[in-house]
């Protein structure tokens, strides 16, 4: 029996209980839970209009704490609060407080919502599949690809938040689930025989239990490059996985490594002005 009737109910019990669904109470792991929590809803129930006005939020949101208004709410709340516990406390005060105040979305608002649900791009990037067509692995590859545009920045421990939503909403809406979902839960043992994950064999052995599998990556990589590393050695780990090796991660572009490319390219043009 599904725990919720609709993605409204399920919001907001987040909202009153998010030790339920997240190590911690934080507004950057809300976020990207709630991202995967709702696509994977919309794989299969199709929305006609958003479940709650959000519409509006990120003008409402800049104009209140007086910021330029390409800044989205989650990094308003965050700059604003001590910690991301506060952050996410902060966030929904907003929210609440911008929905009193806005019952109502007009028709254009809820046109521009659906097209945007349509899979809507902007400039030269691939046009990304709607929601209700996307499968579980061709989800992952999308998050790898662009991961920063649907979770704000490149991190590991917030892809694997993303995941966990996705795969909470099939328990939590009763959904069934899918041949790539049921192959996933083999992800486990599969990165258990890597090389670098040496447990003792002696028999009698006294062992705590396996770590998941996010947990031994990220051992495997937190002394190096920490989040960016362990997000992708878990996209080498996920194609050697599901797609044999066969290449998906050649075009994965990580947003670390263009954004040092970036960083380095402004430091050269600054030098050069200076000079002359």
């Amino acid at each position: 029996m599904p725990k919720f009737q609709n993605l409204n109910e399920a919001f907001w019990y987040i909202r009153e209980n998010p030790l339920e669904f997240l190590p911690e109470k934080s507004l950057a792991l809300f976020n990207a839970f709630w991202m995967g929590y709702e696509w994977r809803y919309d794989t299969v129930i199709k929305e006609t209009e958003p479940f709650f006005s959000h519409i509006g939020f990120n003008e409402f949101m800049c104009k209140k704490y007086r910021v330029p208004s390409n800044h989205n709410p989650y990094g308003v709340a965050e700059f604003y609060s001590k910690n991301q516990s506060d952050a996410f406390d902060l966030w929904f005060a907003c929210l609440e407080e911008f929905l009193s105040e806005n019952d109502k979305v007009s028709e254009v608002e809820k046109s521009d919502f659906n097209s945007g649900k349509e899979g809507k791009t902007y400039g030269p990037a691939k046009k990304v599949k709607p929601r209700n067509e996307c499968d579980f692995f061709e989800f992952l590859k999308v998050i790898f690809k662009r991961s920063v545009m649907y979770i704000s920045r490149t991190s590991f421990t917030l892809v694997v938040s993303l995941i966990e939503g996705w795969l909470k909403a099939i328990e939590d809406f009763d959904f069934e689930e899918s041949e790539q979902e049921k192959t996933f839960k083999n992800f486990q043992r599969y990165i258990e025989d890597k090389p670098f994950w040496i447990r003792a064999s002696e028999e009698n052995a006294s062992l705590p239990p396996t770590p998941s599998w996010n947990k031994i990556i990220w051992f495997r990589t937190a002394h190096i490059a920490m989040e960016e590393k362990a997000l992708e050695t878990f996209a080498e780990y996920f194609d050697e996985f599901a797609f044999q090796g066969k290449g998906f991660v050649e075009y994965v572009e990580f947003h670390w490594k263009n954004h040092l490319e970036h960083q380095k390219d402004c430091h050269i043009i600054k030098r050069w002005k200076n000079s002359n």
